[in-house]
């Protein structure tokens, strides 16, 4: 509440957008104190950026109001794909705030939020040459070494792993090449195909959302660790 009290405080009565990254156990609690906090907002839950229906049975973003205690999804259906398009508009910006003359509240859940695309690990596994059996970056052709070692097979499983290519020592600087981040894993074509809704927002939608809060639910165990000040 003191967050919401912030911004519409600062807003100093003009229409604005925020942005709302919760848990997942928090998302219905935080549309209902939205809704019966600030006037004459209106509440949107984003349940994901994906066409196809989600595993809640919602997709895109919908507006929710509050009817007899209880958080509905009613009112307006979009989705962020649409809410980036400026169409006839000056600028996605000015053509929303042609389609809601009054305060928003966009509200997602943490782990929806972050919920990218599927990964798998990329190297390479020569069986002849000079790396016969080791396990070479593909960019290089070369083993990764590490502190004391190098990457072996057992290596790739759960973590992600890179390396940065140094340019090589050359005579002449100019024709040296550039350090470069060499990632070794990419996108998994074979699964699902999504994209995590930050992601989506941090490069389309630059400018859209006026004020960002995010919330942090912490367990008895670790206000007690951090101490009282740390409390929700």
């Amino acid at each position: 509440m003191i967050s919401l009290g912030a911004m519409f405080v600062h807003a100093k009565g003009r229409p604005f957008t925020a942005l709302v990254m919760v848990p997942p156990q928090l998302t219905m609690k935080w549309c209902r104190e939205c809704l019966l906090t600030l006037p004459r907002v209106r509440v949107f839950l984003i349940d994901g950026i994906r066409n196809g229906v989600g595993s809640n049975g919602h997709t895109g973003v919908n507006e929710v109001r509050l009817r007899n205690g209880r958080i509905l999804r009613e009112g307006l259906q979009t989705t962020l794909s649409d809410l980036r398009l400026r169409k006839k508009s000056k600028s996605a910006r000015t053509r929303w705030a042609e389609l809601c003359d009054c305060p928003a509240v966009f509200v997602v859940s943490r782990e929806l939020a972050k919920l990218s695309y599927f990964w798998r690990h990329v190297y390479g596994a020569p069986r002849c040459g000079p790396f016969n059996g080791a396990i070479v970056n593909p960019d290089t052709g070369r083993p990764v070494l590490t502190q004391d070692d190098q990457l072996r097979r057992a290596d790739f499983r759960k973590a992600k792993h890179s390396e940065l290519l140094l340019p090589d020592e050359q005579a002449n600087a100019t024709k040296a090449r550039r350090a470069m981040f060499s990632a070794l894993w990419q996108a998994d074509g074979s699964k699902v195909r999504r994209c995590a809704p930050m992601d989506f927002i941090g490069r389309h939608l630059k400018g859209f959302f006026d004020y960002g809060v995010r919330t942090k639910f912490m367990n008895l165990k670790e206000i007690r660790l951090k101490g009282p000040r740390w409390a929700p």
